[in-house]
């Protein structure tokens, strides 16, 4: 049933607007929100770990406007695989920001461009691909039935996709000798001996160490991005850069480097933040937090 029905949402969601689209998220997300007793224990752990200095009211209306905007990412995303590039662009109300990018892109040195699990992650890529020769490395959904529609959608824009395998990683690097860019999410915890624990909010994360590695290759300047959503389906594009450390060959330095860059964008708006991940699962003395 399932293998019916989802790609028949996906197909659905892919022509009704992208406010609509966005406002049935909002529901959900305030309906997951709500009766999910999982996702707000993993939520206000995750908020309680990164903002002890908030109160509890603070940190429960974040969880909460957060589920939110996972709704909206959920649903907005095959609205944004099916638009025409030249209707994409016109989502973007400060399409300037991305002026550093394209000067560092013409070094020919490769470009490595992450992008959080923060605001919308899918029209980033999309923006992103739209201006650059881009890989990105994808993992495939656990329901085949959508993944041909995903892979699809994000390639929209021109995006190669590889799988988050050995030949993928080596598909990056090639995109990187070539002085392409390459796309990937710098905020998902590491799977063992592909980490080291370094500070995110302060607190001990499991990070995965590939990024850093693959800047490390050839010098390739690294921007992180966030499109934020704004009202009636616009965005705006957040760019920063992670500290010189994340060129250190001591990989807690770089990865350090990295989650730093990322908290910086978080802190732009963590109510846009997915908090129902989690980000700490790994604990450095083995103990559990969720």
């Amino acid at each position: 049933m399932r293998n019916i029905l989802a790609p028949a949402l996906l197909k659905l969601f892919a022509l009704t607007p992208l406010g609509l689209n966005q406002w049935l998220g909002r529901r959900i997300g305030s309906l997951v929100w709500r009766f999910s007793k999982k996702t707000k224990q993993i939520s206000l752990t995750n908020l309680d770990l990164c903002f002890p200095e908030k109160d509890h009211s603070w940190r429960e209306d974040s969880g909460r406007k957060s589920t939110q905007a996972m709704g909206e990412a959920l649903l907005e995303s095959p609205c944004l695989w099916k638009l025409p590039v030249e209707k994409l662009r016109k989502l973007c109300i400060n399409p300037e920001s991305f002026d550093e990018i394209k000067t560092a892109f013409k070094k020919n040195q490769g470009l490595i461009v992450a992008t959080p699990h923060l605001g919308s992650w899918e029209y980033a890529g999309l923006f992103l691909a739209d201006h650059f020769p881009t890989t990105t490395l994808y993992r495939p959904p656990r329901l085949k039935a959508i993944d041909g529609i995903i892979k699809k959608g994000r390639a929209n824009t021109g995006a190669t996709l590889v799988p988050t395998t050995t030949s993928g990683i080596k598909a990056m690097a090639k995109a990187l000798r070539e002085n392409k860019c390459i796309g990937l999410l710098p905020d998902q915890e590491a799977t063992s001996g592909n980490g080291v624990f370094a500070g995110f909010f302060n607190v001990p994360a499991y990070t995965m160490h590939l990024l850093p590695r693959m800047a490390q290759r050839r010098d390739s300047a690294v921007f992180l991005i966030f499109a934020e959503r704004y009202p009636r389906g616009r965005f705006r594009l957040h760019v920063t850069k992670p500290g010189a450390d994340i060129y250190s060959k001591d990989m807690q330095k770089a990865c350090a480097s990295m989650n730093q860059a990322v908290e910086k964008l978080i802190r732009i708006n963590p109510k846009q933040y997915n908090w129902a991940y989690k980000r700490f699962k790994v604990v450095f003395d083995g103990g559990k937090r969720y």
